[in-house]
Formats: structure tokens, sequence, C-alpha cells
């Protein structure tokens, strides 16, 4: 079994609104503060680490479940943070891969 680091990305207004809108969240300004918590606005995007090293201090799972926590929500990271669809404009922008995915990959 391996250990996950990958980094995300996401388009930050449409992040915050979302989480406001699901948590059925005042405002915005709880959820930008928790969100610079774990991750950092670059432009206009949200970037968040994924470090399965960190364990317990994995932002990528502890964000969600504070916002879960703050405002009886339930799922919130697969509504928000890792949905199928392009919501938030998630993109993964480094993700761990071995040398077979890498062979495979430029053999075809």
């Amino acid at each position: 079994m391996g250990i996950n680091i990958s980094l995300y990305s996401y388009d930050y207004e449409a992040l915050v609104e979302g989480i406001k809108s699901y948590t059925k969240a005042e405002n915005t300004e709880v959820i930008r503060r928790i969100l610079l918590m774990g991750g950092n606005v670059i432009g206009d995007k949200y970037i968040i680490l994924n470090n399965e090293l960190w364990e317990d201090c994995d932002s990528y799972y502890n964000i969600p479940a504070v916002l879960e926590h703050l405002y009886k929500a339930d799922d919130v990271f697969g509504e928000i943070f890792c949905t199928f669809d392009d919501r938030f404009g998630s993109e993964t922008l480094i993700s761990g891969c071995e040398p077979e995915e890498i062979l495979l990959e430029v053999a075809t």
C-alpha cells in the first residue's frame, strides 16, 4: 500500500460559493478563513495538498471535516472537494506515479 501525495486546485470563488450553498452558511468569511488554514489562494485558484504522510494533519481531509462539523452538513468532502463534475474547476496539479504508469502512457 502506498501513501498518496497530490496537489489540487479549485476555482476559489466557485468553491467558496459552493460550500456556502451546500452548508447553508450565512456568509463566506468563516469559510474563507477555514480554507486558508489548510491551503493557499494563488490568483483565482485555491490550492490544497493531500499528503497522507501527515496522517491526522492532512488538510485535504480536515478542511471538509471541519466544515461538516461546523455547519452540521453531511459529506462535504464528496459533494464539494471530490466531485466527478467540474462545478468547482477541480484539477489534479501533481500526483504520484509509478514507472510502469509512465511507460504505459508513453507507449500508447
